[in-house]
């Protein structure tokens, strides 16, 4: 029999151009507006008690205070937390807690003082929100409260100043309120508890000064 080599195998080749897409050109001629809202926020500390006396017992009335933060911004301010430092002897009454104008609710707020230092904030903890402004008047949080006063705190002016911090707001300070404690007391009695038509009452006003 005859044998038949067979043939060697067929070698193909062949050059594969592989195509590169050039990169990607952004053209930066042309421009748009980008509005960017954030809050602006400003803060005043009041007193309506700027001269406080003693009563017929001895005692200091109650400091009032209050406490305005308004948000002029285009976006809500969050995470609002303010830090009012009381000064020695002051001691935040939580049942003379208003908040824009609502008695103090026994859940949402939290008013807690450790030394002089008062922190105000939502309960749970999160901090106030804010409203923007709304092209009319400006978002506003108004916190009002009183502070007792112990009998032994020294006559004179006593200043107390607050801060807050906002999660997108910053932070603000140097907003204060100052008191003037004086030692007098006035007291106001009658001889003639029980009066008559036609007739006469007695009374007596009695200025002590125990400074």
């Amino acid at each position: 029999s005859t044998c038949v080599p067979t043939p060697p195998p067929s070698v193909l080749s062949a050059n594969v151009v592989i195509g590169v897409t050039p990169p990607l050109t952004v053209s930066t001629g042309d421009t748009a507006p980008v509005t960017v809202s954030q809050p602006v926020l400003n803060m005043v500390k009041e007193t309506s008690t700027s001269l406080i006396s003693k009563d017929v017992y001895g005692n200091y009335t109650p400091a009032s205070y209050t406490v305005t933060v308004t948000n002029s911004g285009g976006a809500s301010a969050a995470g609002v937390v303010l830090t009012d430092t009381l000064p020695v002897g002051f001691t935040v009454a939580t049942g003379k807690v208003t908040i824009n104008g609502f008695a103090q609710p026994p859940a949402g707020v939290s008013f807690s003082q450790v030394g002089q230092t008062l922190t105000m904030t939502t309960n749970p903890a999160g901090g106030f929100t804010i409203p923007a402004n709304n092209g009319m008047s400006d978002g506003k949080l108004v916190i009002a409260y009183d502070a007792a006063i112990a009998p032994t705190v020294a006559t004179g002016s006593h200043t107390n100043s607050v801060g807050l911090t906002s999660t997108n707001g910053g932070s603000l300070t140097g907003a204060t309120a100052a008191v003037e404690l004086t030692a007098i007391q006035l007291s106001k009695t009658t001889s003639t508890a029980t009066v008559n038509k036609g007739g006469v009452a007695t009374y007596t006003i009695t200025f002590a000064n125990n400074g």
